[in-house]
């Protein structure tokens, strides 16, 4: 059974093929050969909505809204396995294989995309923390051009050279996140563990179902006074980026799951080398064999998803938010200029300056890998698309099939853009704008995943009919909010 433009292989690769591990493998060879990707997406994901947009709502409203962050979390853990199953079984990233729907559906897709990516308020957020640093006080408007701005741009054009490094830029993420980004996190655990009051404790647990004894609400608690550009800026942002998750199916095909292991890879300009990335995706034949091999991949993405992304977001999302609600009275409106060094002031009035600037060094570094995740993010799924759709381009005399020029010359064309766009608003208001998007973005991008791997997919590699209706739920919650995120930005809502 050969499915139309794929080139169809007698055998899928398996794990241990791959990644030279035994046929059962032990847990660390797990974490360090094999896990990678979700740490990756996990570093990225801790970054904007679990250090920055749920803190912010939760010392507005308190943590009795927590319940939203394990809503969102579970809709795309099982939408993200979804995906998985195509990027597997093809080698193909998701937003590569909707040209098989049409050849303009993975630029809609792109395009979507810029209304999130588009504004990067990860860096401007960062340089708002490296200014407290400098400061020694929350930055003001007044504070922008001559001390906030210019850490952005010295931290942008670091970000890049950082990407521009290693054999492949997969590995070189892995290797941020697992250090840094982890490393970071474990320390808002036991600072948050030391810090936390136990009232904020039992107002957390409450949160997990919406209960709010102020109010008398006994489940689903939603403020009256709500704000939409920033409730809906947390709602989404637990995790990663709600149904423009399926971008992130890249960083797989690069680490080499399933099919990928056979198509090829993005590789650094500095330290890498030239690597043939196939156009197209290719389909092992639905052999006894073959289809034993594709469940073993499926029950590795679950158990990464599950404790890496799953387990790992609704961590990142509650020990910040405990430190933040902890330092900040409810009903702290956060200032824009402030971004997340409010978090650094509100730690340094109740716990004094050392105490703070281990905080904001801890959120500076959570920050700043953020976006050097976001930085390869948006240059890589421009390659993929482009490098897929058009032959043109690959034979060009700039490109000259080295897929390498074409990744870093948009890198270079995002550097430029995010140098200017950073100016546009306050850094917590470009990254609020960026996250309320992905509501939208999610109602559009859903249901052409859906199709794509109901009909274009062999049905010995689908997966099971009822992440179908999960994935309807996705759309259904994600449209509700959309709602009120257009009537907010056409300002018929508050």
């Amino acid at each position: 059974m050969k499915e139309e433009g794929f080139k169809e292989v007698d055998k899928l690769p398996t794990p241990s093929e791959v990644f030279n591990i035994p046929e059962k493998p032990p847990i660390t060879s797990l974490l360090f050969k094999v896990y990678g990707p979700a740490v990756i997406i996990l570093g990225v994901g801790i970054g904007g909505g679990e250090f920055l947009t749920g803190p912010v709502a939760f010392v507005r409203w308190g943590m009795y809204i927590f319940y939203f962050s394990l809503i969102t979390i579970t809709l795309q853990f099982i939408y993200n396995i979804y995906c998985l199953h195509y990027t597997v079984a093809t080698g193909e990233p998701v937003l590569v294989g909707l040209k098989r729907i049409h050849t303009v559906v993975p630029f809609i897709i792109l395009a979507v995309m810029l209304t999130w990516i588009g504004f990067p308020g990860w860096i401007a957020n960062t340089g708002t923390m490296a200014a407290w640093l400098q400061l020694g006080r929350l930055p003001t408007a007044a504070d922008f051009w001559t001390v906030t701005y210019p850490w952005i741009v010295v931290l942008i054009l670091l970000a890049f050279l950082i990407v521009a490094v290693g054999a492949k830029i997969e590995r070189t993420l892995e290797i941020i996140q697992w250090t840094l980004t982890i490393g970071m996190f474990i320390l808002v655990i036991l600072l948050a563990l030391y810090l936390t009051p136990l009232s904020i404790w039992i107002e957390t647990l409450h949160g997990f179902i919406g209960y709010n004894p102020n109010t008398g609400t006994l489940i689903g608690y939603f403020p009256s006074d709500v704000h939409w550009l920033t409730m809906a800026a947390y709602i989404v942002s637990p995790a990663f980026a709600m149904g423009l998750n399926l971008l992130i199916m890249g960083w797989y095909r690069d680490k080499g799951y399933g099919m990928s292991a056979k198509v090829g890879y993005i590789p650094a300009l500095i330290g890498g080398k030239k690597i043939t990335l196939s156009p197209e995706g290719m389909i092992a034949k639905p052999t006894p064999e073959n289809i034993s091999t594709f469940r073993k991949w499926i029950r590795i993405t679950w158990g990464e998803h599950f404790w890496l992304f799953f387990i790992g977001n609704i961590l990142g999302m509650l020990f910040p938010a405990l430190i933040w609600r902890d330092v900040l009275p409810l009903g702290t409106k956060v200032a824009g200029f402030a971004g997340a060094a409010a978090v650094s002031q509100g730690v340094a009035t109740a716990h004094g300056y050392t105490m703070a600037l281990l905080i904001t060094i801890v959120g500076f570094i959570i920050l700043f890998t953020t976006f050097i995740g976001i930085l390869d993010l948006f240059s890589r799924v421009w390659t993929d698309t482009i490098w897929s759709v058009s032959k043109s381009v690959r034979e060009s005399r700039i490109i000259k099939n080295d897929v390498r020029r074409l990744y870093y010359l948009i890198l270079v064309i995002y550097v430029i853009w995010a140098l200017y766009a950073t100016t546009l608003a306050p850094p917590l208001i470009l990254i609020q704008i960026s996250f309320s998007n992905l509501a939208i973005a999610t109602v559009i991008a859903v249901p052409f995943v859906m199709y794509l791997i109901r009909k274009k997919l062999p049905k010995e590699y689908q997966p099971p009919k009822w992440m179908d209706i999960v994935n309807i739920i996705f759309i259904i919650y994600a449209l509700w909010l959309a709602v009120f995120v257009i009537g907010f930005q056409l300002g018929l809502i508050k």
